[in-house]
């Protein structure tokens, strides 16, 4: 296996290939070559024999889920459409045999997510809580995605509640509950959990540039136009060192202190 991979990394392909293939020849049961050469095959963006192999394997071993999942995840890793395409493909092949294993349908829920396909990811989600309820991680990830897009507010915030409930000091289900807070108008609550979330998160770290600007929302929302202006310029200041902010996020933010500095003179 090794000899293969040194082969292919030096651009010895066809050599690489061979000895590939014969490996899964003698070894046919044992996945160890075939992820081997999938790594390899992931670097040149082989995305088409990559699936063709996944699903040949899975062929001849229906219930080696992990094997499948091992493949996915590493196409699902890159940013590359085509990459997140062919994980979609495999885990979705492997699903329709095996709909009630956690790991297929919670790695489908953040792929879903991942590439922003958040009706589909919901539903699985909502599939891995049923099957695991007590999933505190699958909990926040439902809630925010009914809170931000869906409209789904109440629903969202009873989500968090019950996320909470099991892991009390569970930081992004906190600046969930927060922001469904925040979107239903109770903004003293939301200022809360955000305030709750500075404290907690470790500092300097793009999760807390986040809950900046959530805050800074929130105080510009009761009209405490010094702490909006205090939590926005630490967001912007975390954004530039750390991110922590999408696009939407920091076009939303420049827009709130452009809005705020005019208010304040």
């Amino acid at each position: 296996i090794a000899l293969a991979a040194a082969m292919y990394a030096n651009n010895k392909k066809t050599q690489a290939q061979a000895e590939f293939d014969s490996l899964e020849a003698d070894e046919p049961n044992d996945p160890t070559p075939l992820l081997t050469h999938v790594r390899m095959l992931i670097k040149d963006k082989l995305c088409d024999r990559i699936e063709g192999k996944a699903f040949d394997w899975y062929q001849k071993h229906p219930d080696d889920i992990q094997t499948v999942l091992n493949i996915a995840q590493a196409l699902a890793a890159n940013d590359d459409a085509t990459a997140q395409k062919a994980a979609e493909n495999i885990l979705k092949m492997a699903f329709k045999d095996h709909g009630d294993d956690i790991r297929l349908v919670g790695t489908l829920a953040v792929l879903m997510q991942k590439i922003e396909r958040n009706d589909e990811a919901a539903e699985f989600y909502k599939r891995v809580i049923e099957i695991r309820p007590d999933d505190v991680v699958s909990l926040n990830n439902l809630a925010w995605i009914l809170c931000e897009y869906q409209d789904k507010h109440a629903e969202a915030l009873d989500l968090a509640q019950r996320g909470l409930k099991l892991a009390p000091k569970y930081i992004d289900l906190i600046d969930t509950r927060g922001m469904a807070y925040y979107r239903m108008g109770k903004f003293t609550d939301a200022i809360r959990d955000f305030t709750d979330c500075i404290k907690l998160y470790p500092q300097e770290t793009a999760a807390v540039t986040a809950v900046h600007f959530h805050l800074a929302r929130a105080f510009a929302k009761v009209k405490d136009a010094d702490n909006a202006l205090q939590n926005l310029n630490k967001a912007m200041s975390l954004n530039e060192k750390l991110g922590g902010l999408s696009p939407g996020d920091l076009a939303e933010a420049k827009q709130l202190l452009e809005q705020l500095s005019k208010e304040g003179g």
